[in-house]
C-alpha cells in the first residue's frame, strides 16, 4: 500500500502531460482492482489515509457503474492527492511569506 502512495506522490510532484497522467491512472486502477480482490481492508485504509470522501466515492461509483471500480477510485485518489498537494503548496507559501514593511530603509531590506 505504501508503495502505491509513494508512486502517486512522486508522479504528482512532476508536471504530468496527458499521456503520463493517463498512464498513472491506468497503473493505479490496476493496483486498486487487485486490492479490491485481495485486500479490501488495505484499500479502505489507503482511501481513508488519502482522505477520499466516502460520500463522493459512493456517488462516483453509482454514477459510473458501467466503468471498473478501480478506474473511478483511481480518479478520485489522484484528484484528492492533487488538491492536497496544491493546498500544501499554498500553506507553505503563506507560512514562508516574509513581506517586509515598506518603511524600512533600503539597507535594512534583504
Amino acid at each position: 500500500m505504501e508503495s502505491i502512495l509513494t508512486h502517486i506522490t512522486h508522479a504528482l510532484e512532476k508536471e504530468l502531460n496527458e499521456a503520463d497522467r493517463e498512464q498513472l491512472r491506468k497503473e493505479l486502477a490496476e493496483k486498486i482492482n487487485h486490492l479490491i480482490n485481495t485486500d479490501f481492508a488495505a484499500l479502505v485504509q489507503m482511501l481513508y489515509r488519502i482522505d477520499v470522501n466516502e460520500k463522493r466515492l459512493k456517488e462516483a461509483l453509482q454514477l459510473h457503474n458501467n466503468e471498473p471500480a478501480g478506474n473511478v477510485i483511481a480518479d478520485l485518489m489522484i484528484n484528492s492527492l492533487m488538491i492536497n498537494r496544491m493546498l500544501n503548496i499554498i500553506n507553505t507559501r503563506k507560512q514562508f511569506n516574509t513581506s517586509k514593511p515598506d518603511d524600512l530603509e533600503e539597507r535594512e531590506k534583504w
